[in-house]
């Protein structure tokens, strides 16, 4: 599964659909990771990495990628994407899928 969320970073050269993965989720918000080097005012996380914790409510729309590798038996590459989905269906998706889970 992929995860994104939109999200209006108003600089220059990054994206407005964001991937995050479930490690990205923290109580109050999500980390997004920007791997091109540094922005202004982001977290230094690794060298060229920077991060921004940003809160739920700055979170504008999301949407879930399925990603199918067999289907009927057979190997296939199909990936089915959600509409645009509310922050609140997204957390449920995380909480579902979240790694320990037990699912």
């Amino acid at each position: 599964m992929h995860y994104y969320v939109e999200y209006d970073a108003k600089l220059d050269h990054t994206p407005l659909w964001w991937e995050i993965f479930p490690a990205d989720y923290v109580d109050d918000g999500i980390y997004l990771v920007f791997a091109e080097g540094c922005l202004p005012d982001w977290e230094a996380y690794d060298k060229g990495v920077c991060r921004k914790h940003v809160k739920l409510t700055d979170i504008e729309h999301c949407k879930v990628s399925y990603v199918y590798k067999k289907k009927d038996g057979k190997v296939v590459d199909v990936v089915e994407e959600s509409d645009v989905i509310s922050v609140d269906d997204m957390l449920g998706v995380l909480a579902k899928y979240m790694p320990g889970n037990g699912d």
